[in-house]
């Protein structure tokens, strides 16, 4: 930070200027009146109104006509200032007391021949080197970029000194950038070829036990690993003989569903198309499968005496009547009886098929199977028994 200074430098304030305002505009042309301001530069400023009333400011930046001001400056106190009012550049204890120390901040080194510039000595700012830590570098033929890769460095002068007579290149020395192991284990390294790269040290990042007992315990190349490496398509594995392989695939069948039949993305599996029991009753699929249940079902369905019961039903049966037969499965109906009848069925109640007859006064049977949903009855006679397996 620098203070400037300049004689005889008068103005006035166009605007009025409030206590809290840090903005001071001058009349057109008066700002340049005042010094120029460069980066960390400013002057001291009085304003001064018709009353007496003063304030010292510090102005830290000039724009053609408008000021730009700390307030209250050296202990007096920020105020409303009226348009009109003087603004001057004049003598403050500030003003002095920064020029002085800048005078003393600004020290002629050309006599001593210093040739190096102020941004490279405040390089030096803080420092807090010994004398005999500066005089190491007397003779040093280093270059400033060189010099900088210490920069940051932690290591002592004895690990420095390590380096003392080393003729890797700044290249070989980086590869070390990073490097957590100890100088035991860098020196493990000793004796190693010199060709060796570091691709090929690379090879073995992560090894933790012998390479060669590794390698030992793996299955010897042969002719069966030939045959597998050689194939090219995916799918269950086959070894069909010596030194030969083949892929497979489980493949669907009639009844039979496969599901990722080369096992690519799991196990392969397997379902049965199985029968429904309507299917299984209707009997006309061809690609179905049966279980034991579905066989015994269908079977219960069309077989006769399966689960069923002779049950005498004479009270509920006279001659001429027809009945229809609504169990889900066929039944046997026996009748005996007297007279002159005849014994009948039918698909649709109008259409009759005889299966047996009774004639005159002669006791007589007849025994026949009625399908689900057929008619049956006996007609011009008189009834005995009917009894019906249902």
């Amino acid at each position: 930070m620098v203070v400037k200074l300049s004689n005889n430098v008068r103005s006035s304030l166009r605007t009025e200027v409030l206590s809290g305002s840090t903005t001071i505009l001058l009349p057109v042309g008066h700002g340049a009146r005042f010094p120029a301001l460069g980066a960390g530069e400013y002057f001291y400023a009085t304003i001064e109104d018709a009353a007496g009333n003063y304030e010292i400011v510090r102005v830290t930046a000039r724009a053609t006509d408008t000021l730009t001001a700390t307030r209250g400056a050296e202990g007096t106190t920020a105020r409303t200032f009226a348009a009109g009012s003087t603004i001057e550049m004049r003598v403050t204890a500030a003003s002095v007391l920064d020029a002085a120390q800048d005078a003393a901040d600004t020290v002629d080194l050309a006599q001593f021949s210093v040739t190096a510039s102020a941004a490279e000595i405040n390089i030096l700012d803080g420092a807090l080197l010994s004398t005999a830590e500066l005089n190491i570098l007397d003779g040093v033929t280093a270059s400033t970029a060189e010099i900088n890769i210490l920069d940051g460095v932690t290591a002592s002068t004895a690990e420095i000194n390590i380096l003392d007579g080393v003729t890797a290149s700044t290249a070989e020395i980086n590869i070390l950038d990073g490097v957590t192991a100890t100088t035991a284990e860098i020196n493990k390294l000793a004796g190693t070829p010199a060709g060796l790269t570091a691709t090929e040290l690379g090879y073995v990042d992560g090894v933790t036990s012998s390479i060669q007992t590794q390698l030992d315990a793996k299955q010897p190349l042969d002719a069966d690993l030939t045959a597998i490496a050689a194939l090219s398509t995916g799918g269950l594995i086959v070894r069909t003989g010596a030194g030969t392989a083949v892929v497979r695939e489980v493949v669907p069948g009639t009844g039979i569903t496969v599901t990722n039949g080369i096992g690519i993305s799991g196990n392969p599996t397997v379902a049965a198309d199985l029968a429904s029991q309507a299917e299984a009753q209707a009997g006309t699929d061809t690609t179905k499968l049966m279980t034991p249940l579905r066989v015994a079902q269908a079977i219960a369905v069309e077989a006769i005496g399966i689960g069923q019961t002779w049950q005498n039903v004479s009270g509920s049966r006279s001659a001429g009547t027809s009945y229809q037969n609504t169990t889900g499965r066929p039944i046997m109906v026996s009748i005996t009886s007297i007279n002159d009848g005849t014994y009948q069925v039918s698909s649709n109640n109008s259409t009759w098929i005889d299966v047996g007859s009774t004639q005159n006064t002669i006791r007589s049977g007849c025994q026949f199977i009625v399908p689900q949903a057929w008619y049956y009855r006996l007609s011009g006679t008189t009834v005995l028994t009917w009894a019906e397996l249902r």
